[in-house]
């Protein structure tokens, strides 16, 4: 009788470990069956009982990391986000390259006046008949929550915009949406009340479908923060340059230099960045 192991969650709820889900988490970041069962194995040899989620998550990035770097690389995606920071300022220039790949024309750090007072608003996307505006909550910690009070706040602010925007001749016969989305979770009170008022609540997890796991593997949206052969420092001073996906490093290589890498080490990052440009174009 195989023994049940309990892992501790973020949240300090304990769950039985799922060999079945960690293996589908590994071949979404594009593993081979084989690949997912080798790396289960071993982590499951290192369990025992109260391990917390980060700790195998730390346990499957490294064997990763150890088999194939790009496929490490997709795997630490969450955590990648996580190093966005300290600000938030990043997070909502991602949420931009969001929109701008699905064909947006986008404007990041706006400031709009509604009937009211004026807002700054993180996101504004226009496409044709459709005008997106965004909060963007941005955490660097996984246990950080979105409570009610968040959409509660955010649907007072759209609807003062929207009060002047739909009196615009421009905007005649065209949709307004609100959006919010946080790369970590909101609480149940906010889903149910945001979702319940109209606005598109996107996090980590949320919805089931739609939500940020899934655009950011189906879009290939590769933060800078996830290449494995950079460490922290080196990461965010790229994010400081206004690198904020692999794809921008692409032909950008000069600002390698600033780290004085051996040719070698040069090489590897440079692998690292071109192997998950192609994977972005499979994807």
């Amino acid at each position: 009788m195989v023994k049940t192991i309990l892992v501790s969650k973020q949240s300090g709820e304990r769950q039985p470990f799922s060999k079945e889900k960690f293996i589908e988490s590994i071949v979404r970041a594009g593993a081979t069956g084989d690949i997912a069962m080798e790396v289960a194995d071993e982590v499951i040899s290192n369990l025992y009982n109260g391990i917390t989620t980060r700790e195998i998550y730390k346990n499957a990035f490294q064997i990763l990391r150890r088999k194939m770097r790009s496929l490490a690389a997709r795997y630490s995606l969450k955590n990648a986000l996580l190093e966005l920071g300290p600000s938030g300022y990043p997070f909502e220039r991602f949420v931009g390259e969001f929109f701008r790949k699905e064909g947006f024309m986008v404007k990041t750090g706006q400031t709009i006046f509604g009937k009211c007072i004026q807002h700054e608003v993180d996101v504004v996307a226009e496409k044709e008949d459709l005008t997106i505006m965004v909060e963007c909550k941005y955490g660097n910690e996984q246990s950080k929550v979105s409570g009610v009070q968040v959409p509660l706040y955010v649907n007072s602010r759209f609807n003062d915009i929207k009060s002047v925007w739909a009196q615009e001749e421009r905007n005649q016969g065209k949709e307004f949406q609100g959006w919010i989305v946080t790369n970590t979770r909101f609480s149940t009170d906010a889903e149910t009340y945001g979702t319940c008022a109209g606005l598109h609540l996107v996090g980590w997890a949320f919805p089931d479908k739609g939500n940020l796991r899934e655009i950011v593997e189906s879009k290939a949206l590769f933060p800078v923060t996830s290449l494995t052969t950079l460490n922290k420092k080196q990461k965010q001073f790229l994010v400081e340059k206004g690198i904020i996906l692999n794809e921008h490093l692409l032909g950008r290589y000069d600002l390698l230099e600033s780290f004085e890498f051996s040719p070698k080490k040069r090489d590897s990052v440079i692998n690292e960045i071109e192997a998950l440009s192609a994977v972005a174009k499979i994807l």
